[in-house]
C-alpha cells in the first residue's frame, strides 16, 4: 500500500496541432497531509515555445515561489518551488505555442514531448505527454507531385486544413453522435425523437442515456410485464413488482358455472394488474413522484388493462 502523500495528474491540449496554434499543459496535485521541500517541474523540447504560466490552489498556501522559465538549447521549463505544502489541490497551467520549424522532405510529423516531473525527497518522474506538430498539409497528397515538395505549397494548405480540420474531424466521428452513452447532451431529445421516445422534464441525463440505450428492448417488450418493470427501474432505480390478477374459477365448458365464486380478476374487475414499488428518495415530493409513475404506467400498459399503484 502506498503512502505517498503527493498524487499527480498530468494532460496536454490537443493531442496534435499545427505550427503556431496554442497548446495548454495542466497539472494538478493533491496533497494528503502537509509536505515540505515540494518542486514541481514541465519540460517540453525545443520546437514548442512556453509564454505564459499560473498556479491557482485550493488552500492558503500555493506553490509560486522562485518560479520561472529556462531554456537551453534543447529545451525549456517551468519550475515551481515550495520549503512547504499545505494539504489540498494546486492547479497548474502552462501556455505554450507550438513553433514553425525547418521543412524536411516528404515527412509529414515531428514529434513534441511535454514532461512533467514531481520532485521531493528525491527526483521522479510520474507523468509524461506526447504532442505530435504536424509538418506540412495532408492535402498535398490530393496534387500533382511536382507540388508535393513545395514548402510554400504546404504551408498555405496547411492553413486551410487547419480551419477545416474540426469538421473534418465530426464527419469521422460521426458516428459518435448516435452512441446515447457519449453522444452530447443536447442531442438526446432529438435523438428520443427519432424512435418517439418523449423525456418527461425530471429525467436527469444519465437515465436519459439508459432509457435510449435500452430503448429497442423496451419497444420489442412494450406491453408486456417485464417491459413495463425494466422502465419503471430505469427511471426509479428500485426494484418493482408486477402481479398479474388472473380469473379464478373461470371454466369454459358444459360444466361452467356464473355466479359469486366467480372472479374475474382484482375486486372483480377484468384485465388488472397491481404495481409495488419503493418510496421516492427524501427529495422527491410524494404527490409528484405518483404522478409521474402513472404517466408512465399509462404510456406502456395495455389500453384495455386497469391497475393498481402501490408505493412502499
Amino acid at each position: 500500500m502506498s503512502t505517498d502523500p503527493l498524487s499527480l495528474s498530468h494532460v496536454s491540449q490537443p493531442a496534435w496541432c499545427y505550427p503556431g496554434e496554442p497548446i495548454t499543459f495542466q497539472t494538478r496535485i493533491v496533497a494528503a497531509r502537509a509536505v515540505r521541500d515540494v518542486k514541481l517541474r514541465l519540460a517540453v523540447d525545443s520546437i514548442v515555445s512556453i509564454y505564459d504560466f499560473e498556479a491557482s490552489s485550493g488552500s492558503a498556501s500555493e506553490l509560486t515561489e522562485n518560479n520561472r522559465v529556462l531554456r537551453d538549447a534543447s529545451e525549456q521549463w517551468v519550475e515551481w518551488h515550495a520549503d512547504a505544502l499545505d494539504a489540498g489541490s494546486y492547479l497548474f497551467k502552462v501556455s505554450a505555442r507550438a513553433d514553425h520549424f525547418e521543412f524536411i522532405g516528404n515527412e509529414d510529423w515531428r514529434d513534441g514531448m511535454s514532461q512533467a516531473r514531481l520532485e521531493y525527497a528525491g527526483n521522479r518522474q510520474l507523468a509524461v505527454t506526447q504532442i505530435r506538430i504536424k509538418r506540412r498539409a495532408a492535402y498535398l497528397k490530393y496534387l500533382p507531385g511536382l507540388y508535393r515538395d513545395d514548402e510554400v505549397m504546404g504551408k498555405l494548405l496547411m492553413l486551410c486544413e487547419s480551419m477545416w480540420r474540426p469538421i473534418d474531424q465530426q464527419i469521422e466521428t460521426i458516428y459518435n453522435y448516435f452512441d446515447p452513452r457519449i453522444m452530447p447532451a443536447g442531442l438526446l431529445p432529438w435523438m428520443g425523437g427519432w424512435i418517439d421516445v418523449v423525456f418527461d422534464n425530471h429525467w436527469p441525463e444519465e437515465k436519459r442515456r439508459k432509457l435510449l440505450t435500452r430503448a429497442v428492448w423496451l419497444f420489442r417488450r412494450r406491453g408486456t410485464r417485464r417491459g413495463l418493470a425494466e422502465f419503471l427501474r430505469l427511471y426509479t432505480g428500485l426494484p418493482v413488482e408486477i402481479v398479474e390478477h388472473r380469473a379464478n374459477n373461470m371454466r369454459v365448458g358444459a360444466g361452467a358455472r356464473l355466479g359469486k365464486a366467480v372472479a374475474l380478476g382484482h375486486k372483480n374487475i377484468p384485465f388488472t394488474f397491481s404495481v409495488r414499488i419503493g418510496r421516492p428518495p427524501e427529495q422527491e415530493n410524494t404527490l409528484e413522484y405518483r404522478d409521474r409513475l402513472v404517466k408512465i404506467i399509462n404510456q406502456e400498459k395495455p389500453a384495455h388493462t386497469r391497475y393498481e399503484l402501490i408505493i412502499e
